[in-house]
């Protein structure tokens, strides 16, 4: 028999007999007659190109065997010429003279052949590919492969496939084989095929099809259901280099974008980022008010579960563009922003004015961006990769105009950094270190995608979702208002209108700002952003070059999200259980070092945040109280927190009241209101016990050499009672008398426009008691707290005059006769209720009646205190039917009153007796430890500590004065100890 010259012998030699699997069980007759070796490529080579190289009386013969395969009988025959020798025997063998010559030929041959029919020479080709792809034999892939490459090359030149495009879409969707083909098979074939095309024929065939992307949404504007199957081979057809850079370069053009909102209408995203329940008319919710609950929160789930789609399309979308071309979408990404911030910049009124809305893209469209962006962050957060985002970028300065950076965009992309674009270097910063002004930058190479990525996100939230958050606010607040006239539009089918108006605009705007996902992705990019903050500060905590190029909003992000979340989602961060271990610690170190953060209110947020955040609400269901407590628990267990945490907060809460600036007095208060819970839970903690007592300490000794962080507190603490009670009080002394008005004679005599006037004022002054009303009960329930854990740090000398002159003040107010004047006809509206803040002010007196310098001091207040007020207290307990307790102790304490009162007149020293040279200079007192001033002045040491605390200068020369200045006179203390002595004696 003749030698088989197969040339493929020695690329296969350890090939199966595949042919086993196709002819069973004659594979021993088979063999008889023609060689094994060039039958087993040909079955191979049969399964992938679907033609034979056998010999048409081979086929014959196979075509006869019982079992021969249904599937290989149907294959379209074609052979190559063979040249055959006779053997001794007679029996002629096979030379099929094998090579890739050959195999090529064969191929053409199948495709001439084929052509015509249902299957493109493209489907065929790619199926050939997928199943090369699969063989064993890497030789026979690595020869065969190149085979199909060329034929690819030859159909797409010969221009056979006048209907390229589509069939490279079908390709995309990977649904057109009978073996599933994977993408990385799908890439390479791709990447050949279009790699053949010049950029003229590849602009012409794909431009069209890259123009329908957003095709779905462009005729509506409410699809039930995000067409996913649309957009599945879009996110393969963008893992082609070239595709991506084509698809970028379209976006990339603003020619005819003149306004913010065209990128919405006149881009090939904007139909795609558009689609949000805020931009659906009619609403989702028509008619909300006769919904049922069951029914809103089931729309609300199908629109979040909707949100969620889009969301996972649009990542599966941008994710090859962001690998191919990440710059180019980042700069798409930050001009559309760009052009739409001063939409977040703009007074809520004017973000809700229709003419403003209709200047820039909608909230519903910056929502979606803002979660696109977001859910590239994901992976970014899950790593906590700190370290790999570039602070510095918020530096980066553009030497031309932003429209001149705009204008290169259209023509050199890449000669455009991101930075130019957001223009972050001319926000304020975060803190100021002199280290950053002799740095310098260098924009080659370019700053990494995790740095891109994050800082454009920042840029986003503050551009829609934090100025969207006011939006939401303001419509609660208006639908809280009209609920309270809902009654009075039965007759009024126009406001009953827009109030079915604005409710459904409200569920809608609930529905995509607090859907389930975004939360999630909200809540997980701000914890990692403290933890950025804190990295960026160093091991030493300090302030570094670092945090010192940190814009200020990136920190008010962080923090109106949180706050915001945390007061309206609590069902939904119960379920998902963020970890807020970061955020302890960063604001244990930002709160402790005012140098971190130069606005003293970004530091009073963070106190405010905490407290809503570890707010127990006594009305929330059980199961929502796990977050607060699982938050208060990460608070008691962090050893940083332990140590630095309550001096931190108390620094704040102190320090908001010198800041400096023009803000609203009131708003001190604001942020005060969210620390009292806070506060009040670290005082009786255990944990926090040890540090309590060394803050206590430190006051307690009065060896400080400037003022204790506690004692500032606290008299920040007294100062606040003071006024907020004082100002309630007045508010609905004001509420009585227009009411006493109004119910009277003289009512009627007035004008309309002086009815209208005192209507007005009425309205304010109810607005105003209600407010400060509210402020005053946590202020003096805070100090209820502290009289009863720490009574003795209230006893100093600094503190106690203060405190005994508020408590008597106030005291009088609720039980003498002006107590009268606040009788008003609805003191709930007011958050009047006198009985218990009563209560609250004698617990103080309870709690501290325990020491004689209290007593002391709350008989020697010459304003309020009188036997009569101990009289008029007990007479108004009796009325207003108080526990009986609370009568018993009052009786007491009265009775102790009584006597400190007696003994101090017996020992009384009149003025006059006392040496000039012994009395305090502003006070006119007897001094007990006497202090000169830089003026020249002497005062005692209480009386000017208590000074300074509210004011840092001499009262006398209103020069800066602190403690450290302050002088001792020994001679003069010694002197008047003993000038008392000698009184005693006599």
């Amino acid at each position: 028999m003749a030698t088989d010259e197969n040339p493929f012998k020695r690329f296969c030699p350890k090939v199966q007999l595949e042919i086993q699997r196709h002819y069973p069980p004659n594979f021993k007759v088979l063999t008889t007659h023609f060689p094994t070796v060039p039958l087993r490529l040909n079955a191979t080579l049969e399964d992938t190109f679907g033609f034979t190289l056998c010999h048409p009386d081979i086929r014959k013969f196979l075509k006869n065997i019982k079992y021969l395969s249904p599937k290989t009988v149907a294959k379209e025959v074609t052979y190559l010429p063979y040249t055959a020798t006779q053997s001794d025997q007679g029996v002629y063998v096979w030379h099929p003279l094998l090579s890739l010559f050959n195999i090529e030929v064969a191929l053409n041959e199948y495709l001439q052949a084929s052509s015509g029919t249902k299957q493109t020479s493209l489907n065929y080709l790619f199926s050939c590919f997928v199943r090369l792809s699969y063989l064993e034999s890497y030789d026979v892939r690595t020869h065969c492969i190149p085979l199909v490459h060329s034929a690819v090359a030859r159909s797409v030149t010969s221009g056979s496939n006048s209907d390229l495009g589509e069939e490279v879409m079908k390709m995309c969707r990977m649904n057109f084989v009978s073996e599933r083909a994977t993408l990385p098979q799908t890439l390479e074939f791709l990447t050949n095929l279009i790699g053949q095309l010049s950029h003229e024929e590849m602009c012409r065939i794909f431009t069209p099809i890259l123009l329908k992307f957003s095709e779905p949404f462009i005729s509506n504007t409410s699809p039930d259901v995000i067409p996913t199957c649309h957009f599945v081979p879009y996110s393969v057809l963008f893992s082609v280099a070239r595709i991506a850079q084509l698809f970028t370069s379209m976006l990339l053009d603003f020619r005819g974008l003149t306004t913010p909102l065209d990128f919405e209408f006149k881009t090939i995203l904007g139909p795609l980022f558009r689609v949000s329940p805020i931009n659906t008319y009619p609403s989702h919710f028509k008619d909300a008010s006769t919904l049922t609950t069951s029914s809103i929160e089931g729309m609300c789930g199908m629109l979040n579960q909707r949100l969620t789609t889009l969301c996972e399309v649009a990542h599966q979308t941008f994710k090859p563009l962001f690998k191919h071309n990440s710059h180019s979408i980042f700069l798409w990404l930050s001009l559309f922003l760009k052009r739409n911030h001063p939409r977040g910049s703009l007074g809520l009124q004017l973000r809700t004015n229709t003419f403003q809305q209709t200047l820039y893209a909608t909230d519903g469209m910056g929502l979606n961006v803002t979660t696109l962006l977001l859910k590239f962050c994901q992976k970014l957060c899950e790593g906590k990769l700190v370290s790999k985002i570039n602070s510095f970028y918020c530096l980066i300065e553009n030497n031309s105009s932003f429209e001149s950076a705009v204008s290169r965009i259209g023509t050199n992309p890449s000669s455009v950094p991101v930075p130019h674009i957001l223009e972050l270097c001319k926000e304020s910063k975060l803190c100021h270190c002199e280290d950053t002004e002799d740095l310098i930058l260098d924009l080659s190479p370019d700053f990494s995608f995790p740095t891109q990525l994050f800082h454009v996100t920042h840029f986003a939230l503050s551009v829609y979702y934090v100025p969207v958050i006011d939006t939401f606010i303001n419509k609660s607040r208006q639908l809280a208002e009209i609920k309270d006239i809902l009654p009075t539009l039965e007759n009024q089918p126009l406001l009953k209108a827009t109030y079915e108006d604005l409710i459904g605009s409200y569920l809608s705007l609930k529905s995509h700002l607090l859907s389930e996902n975004l939360v999630q992705m909200l809540t997980q990019f701000c914890l990692f952003s403290c933890d950025w903050f804190l990295f960026l500060t160093g091991t030493k905590h300090k302030v570094t070059p670092q945090i010192a190029c940190i814009p200020e909003f990136y920190l008010s992000n962080v923090l109106e999200i949180l706050q915001f979340l945390s007061a309206t989602c609590k069902d939904t961060l119960v379920t998902l259980q963020p970890d807020y271990s970061k955020f302890i610690q960063f604001s244990t170190v930002f709160l402790n070092n005012s140098d971190l953060i130069l606005n003293p209110h970004k530091r009073g947020k963070i106190a405010e945040v905490l407290g809503t955040l570890t707010h127990s609400d006594n009305d929330t269901r059980h199961f929502l109280v796990s977050h607060t407590d699982r938050i208060r628990e990460t608070l008691q267990s962090d050893r940083m927190a332990l140590r630095h945490f309550l001096p931190g907060l108390l620094k704040v809460f102190a320090e908001i009241e010198v800041t400096g600036d023009d803000l609203e007095f009131e708003q001190k208060f604001t942020y005060r209101h969210s620390m009292y819970d806070l506060i009040e839970l670290l005082w009786s903690s255990a944990p926090f016990k040890p540090c309590l007592d060394t803050l206590c300490r430190e006051v307690l000794d009065r060896t400080y050499s400037t003022p204790p962080v506690l004692l500032k507190f606290l008299n920040a603490l007294i100062n606040d009672a003071t006024f907020l009670l004082d100002e309630g009080l007045s508010h609905v002394q004001n509420v009585a008398v227009i009411e006493k008005l109004k119910s009277g004679t003289k009512w009627h005599e007035l004008s309309e426009e002086e009815k209208n006037s005192k209507i007005t004022e009425l309205g304010q002054e109810t607005r105003l008691a209600r407010t400060m009303n509210r402020l005053a009960e946590r202020t003096i329930h805070t100090l209820v707290r502290i009289s009863h854990e720490t009574p003795q740090i209230l006893t100093i000398p600094v503190q106690i005059d203060s405190l005994a002159t508020m408590l008597n003040y106030f005291l009088n107010q609720l039980t003498g006769p002006k107590n009268r004047t606040l009788n008003v006809l609805d003191r709930e509206q007011l958050s009047f209720k006198p009985l218990d803040l009563l209560c609250h002010i004698l617990e103080v007196y309870f709690n501290m009646a325990q020491f004689d310098t209290f007593l002391i001091a709350v008989v020697s207040d010459g304003r309020s205190y009188s036997e009569s007020l101990l009289i008029n207290t007990q007479k108004v307990l009796g009325v207003a039917k108080a526990p009986f307790d609370k009568m018993e102790k009052w009786q007491e304490i009265c009775g102790k009153f009584s006597n400190t009162k007696r003994t101090l007149e017996c020992n009384n020293i009149s003025i006059e007796n006392i040496p000039e040279e012994f009395l305090d200079a502003l006070m006119n007192t007897l001094m007990s430890d006497p202090i000169l001033l830089p003026s020249g002045n002497v005062v005692d040491r209480a009386t000017i500590e208590r000074h300074i605390l509210n004011q840092k200068n001499d009262p006398f020369s209103r020069q800066p004065l602190s403690i450290e200045e302050l002088e001792p006179i020994p001679e003069l203390k010694e002197r008047i100890e003993k000038w008392q002595r000698d009184k005693s004696n006599n």
